[in-house]
C-alpha cells in the first residue's frame, strides 16, 4: 500500500525503486552481521529458506493458516520459518499453546513490534498491542476490577436484555442485511455498556467515526500489508519521499484514533451525580481515580474492550445465524431446552444462561466452527528460550494456530461437522478459554461476551423463526460456511428466512 503521489520527480521515482530494496539488502546483512551467536540448538523446523528474503514466498497472505495447518503434518506441532531475517514460531498443537503461553508467561507476554499500526498509527496505546510492562499491568488492573470479573457484570444485564431483545425485534420487522444489523447491534451494546452512551440512529457521526477506526485497524493487520512493518527503518523515509505514502496515511490515521476515542472518553461523566446508570468508564474512573495517567490507562482499555468486542462478538453471532439455517436439527434441540426450561415464549435473562446447557454447548460449537480469530493475536519472546531441544530467540513473534487445533481430529472428533454434544457428557472435549488468548494476554472480556452471546441466542430463538430461503420458484437456497479469510474471520452473506415467531 504504497502511494507514488507528491513524486518530485521521475529521476528521483526510480531512484526509490532501485534504493528501497538495495538499503533493505544492507539492512538486513547489517543486522545479522550484528546479531549475537545464535542458539546452539537448531530453531523449530520448518521449510528451508532462501537467501535475504526467507520464506517470503512459501507464506500465502491469504488463508496462511492453511498453509501452517500443513506445515504441522510434515514437520510437527512446532514450527518456524523467517522472513527478512524474523524468525516466526507457529504452534499446532494445544498443549504445546499451554505449555509455553500459560506456563512461560514472563517470556512469551509481549507483543510482535507493529510499526505501522503500532508506532505510527497509535495503536500501540490500546491494551491488544501495548508492549509488555507497567503501561499492560496498568491495563490489566482496570479489567481486573471491571468488566473480567463475573460479579462486576450483573449492573449490565438489564442493557444488555434490552439491546438483545431490540436486536431481535428489528429482525422481525426487517431481516434484510443481516450481517449489518448485528454489527450495528453489537456497536450499540458496546457504546452503553463502556460508554453509557446511546448512538444517535444510523447517521450517528461519532458510530460512523468508529467503523472507520475499526475498518483502518483491521486493514493495519493484514499480513503483508504494509512493507515497513518487515523492514522497519522505512518508518524513517521522510513524508514526501516516493513509496512514503503509508506515513502520511498514518498521520490521517493517527488523528481519527485520537480524536474518536477521546471523544467517546470525554462524555462520561466524572462525577457519580452525573454518572446516570453508570457504565464501564464511569466505573473504572470511580474506582481508580481520576488522575491524568488513570485516565489514560481507562481510555485506552475502555476503547481495547469497545473495539475487539464489536467484530469479534459480531462474528460469532453471524456464525450462530448461519448454523441456524444450516442444521436445522441443532436449531429445533436448543428451541426445545428454551421451552421446557423457560416456558413457551419467554423471554430469556441474562441468569438464565447458566439453566441452557445445550445452547452453551452450541455457542462453544459456534465459536470452534467459526473460528473467528485463526492465528489469534501474536506473541513475541522478551527473552532467549529452549523448548523441546528447540531455540526461540529472543524477538521471535510466536502465533497459535488457532484454525488448525479446532481442526485437529485428535483434540476434536469429526472437526469438520457441526456437534454441539461435544461439549456435554462425562467426557467433554476440551472447552475453548484458548481462544480467547494466552496468559497475561488472555482477552479480559471472556466472560463478558461469552454471557452476552448467551443471551442474545436465547432471545432470538425466543423471537424468531430462523430457516432456509428459497428463489422464486420455490427451490431452497443451500447456505454454506464462506469465510472473508482476513485477520478476523467472519462468514459472507448467506441466504436464510428470518420473521416473528409464530
Amino acid at each position: 500500500m504504497f502511494s507514488s503521489q507528491s513524486l518530485p520527480s521521475a529521476h528521483i521515482g526510480q531512484a526509490a525503486l532501485i534504493g528501497i530494496p538495495s538499503c533493505a539488502a544492507i539492512y538486513f546483512v547489517i543486522s545479522r552481521f550484528l546479531r549475537p551467536p545464535s542458539s546452539t540448538f537448531p530453531c523449530p523446523p520448518g521449510p528451508k529458506p532462501l537467501p535475504l528474503i526467507g520464506n517470503v514466498l512459501d507464506v500465502p497472505l491469504s488463508s496462511p493458516w492453511l498453509v501452517y495447518t500443513q506445515w504441522a503434518k510434515r514437520y510437527g506441532e512446532i514450527t518456524s520459518f523467517a522472513i527478512f531475517g524474523q524468525r516466526v514460531v507457529v504452534i499446532n498443537s494445544l498443549d504445546v499453546a499451554r505449555d509455553v503461553l500459560n506456563n512461560r508467561s514472563g517470556i512469551y507476554s509481549d507483543r510482535p513490534r507493529l510499526v505501522m499500526g503500532g508506532e505510527l498509527c497509535g495503536w500501540d496505546r490500546t491494551t491488544v498491542l501495548v508492549p509488555y510492562g507497567p503501561k499492560l499491568k496498568g491495563h490489566r488492573l482496570i479489567f481486573s476490577r471491571g468488566i473480567s470479573a463475573k460479579r462486576s457484570l450483573d449492573k449490565y444485564h438489564s442493557v444488555m436484555e434490552h439491546v438483545a431483545q431490540t436486536f431481535a425485534s428489528g429482525l422481525a420487522s426487517d431481516s434484510n442485511d443481516l450481517i449489518g444489523q448485528i454489527h450495528r447491534s453489537i456497536a450499540d451494546l458496546q457504546l452503553a455498556v463502556i460508554y453509557d452512551y446511546t448512538a444517535q440512529g444510523r447517521a450517528d457521526p461519532l458510530v460512523d467515526d468508529t467503523e472507520r477506526v475499526l475498518r483502518y485497524f483491521t486493514m493495519i493487520l493484514e499480513p503483508g500489508a504494509y512493507l515497513v512493518d518487515t523492514l522497519s527503518f522505512l518508518k524513517y523515509l521522510p513524508n514526501w519521499f516516493p513509496g512514503a505514502g503509508f506515513k502520511r496515511t498514518a498521520i490521517e490515521w493517527r488523528a481519527l484514533l485520537a480524536e474518536t476515542s477521546g471523544a467517546l472518553f470525554n462524555r462520561v461523566p466524572r462525577t457519580k451525580a452525573d454518572a446516570g446508570r453508570g457504565c464501564l468508564v464511569s466505573d473504572s474512573l470511580e474506582e481508580n481515580g481520576t488522575l491524568p495517567e488513570v485516565e489514560e490507562l481507562v481510555r485506552w482499555s475502555s476503547f481495547t474492550l469497545f473495539a475487539a468486542g464489536i467484530d469479534t462478538i459480531s462474528s460469532v453471532l453471524t456464525c450462530f445465524f448461519l448454523a441456524m439455517t444450516m442444521f436445522p436439527d441443532v436449531y429445533k434441540k436448543a428451541r426445545e431446552e428454551l421451552s421446557l426450561t423457560l416456558g413457551d415464549g419467554v423471554l430469556p435473562s441474562v441468569d438464565d444462561g447458566s439453566r441452557l446447557p445445550y445452547l452453551n454447548a452450541v455457542i462453544q460449537e459456534t465459536i470452534r466452527w467459526g473460528v473467528v480469530g485463526p492465528l489469534g493475536v501474536p506473541h513475541a519472546a522478551l527473552e532467549d528460550d529452549v523448548y523441546k531441544g528447540y531455540s526461540i530467540p529472543k524477538g521471535a513473534v510466536v502465533v497459535v494456530n488457532v484454525w488448525g487445533i479446532c481442526h485437529d481430529p485428535e483434540v476434536y472428533s469429526n472437526p469438520d461437522q457441526f456437534l454441539p454434544e461435544r461439549f456435554m457428557g462425562e467426557t467433554p472435549e476440551p472447552d475453548l478459554e484458548f481462544m480467547f488468548g494466552f496468559g497475561r494476554r488472555k482477552c479480559p472480556g471472556m466472560n463478558y461476551s461469552l454471557q452476552y452471546l448467551s443471551l442474545v441466542c436465547a432471545t432470538s430463538l425466543v423471537m424468531l423463526d430462523i430457516s432456509k430461503a428459497t428463489d422464486d420458484s420455490g427451490a431452497v437456497l443451500e447456505p454454506k460456511l464462506e469465510r472473508t479469510e482476513r485477520v478476523i474471520n467472519t462468514p459472507k452473506p448467506f441466504p436464510c428466512k428470518i420473521r416473528k415467531r409464530r
